[in-house]
């Protein structure tokens, strides 16, 4: 009589980093559009600045925020991460310290892609 061994194989479920990225431009697209194939991120949501934006307005089927509301995202969400598609030094200074202080004060990780 010959006998079956199966192996069975623990399968971890993989933890996504819970991000934000700030700003809406192609390379932001490019970029949710790379992070969903690589599987280790989430996206929550786009940050913009302007007050200009529409509840409904969406890319790739995530939503874009104002700034002033990344607070309730990072709670919500439990978001660890914030990702800049563009180099912070062509932000103004002004704009510059809005921004970082407010990420900073949430205590997320920065994370720029050149």
């Amino acid at each position: 009589m010959s006998s079956i061994i199966l192996n069975f194989t623990a399968f971890k479920e993989i933890e996504l980093e819970r991000s934000l990225i700030y700003g809406v431009s192609s390379v932001s697209i490019s970029l949710v559009k790379a992070l969903r194939d690589s599987n280790t991120h989430q996206i929550y949501g786009f940050i913009n600045e302007s007050n200009k934006i529409d509840k409904a307005q969406e890319v790739l089927g995530i939503k874009i925020y104002n700034i002033d509301n990344i607070e309730v995202l990072v709670k919500r969400y439990s978001i660890k991460n914030i990702i800049f598609t563009k180099n912070l030094d062509s932000f103004n200074e002004d704009e510059k310290d809005f921004v970082l202080d407010k990420i900073l004060n949430l205590h997320l990780k920065i994370l720029i892609v050149k």
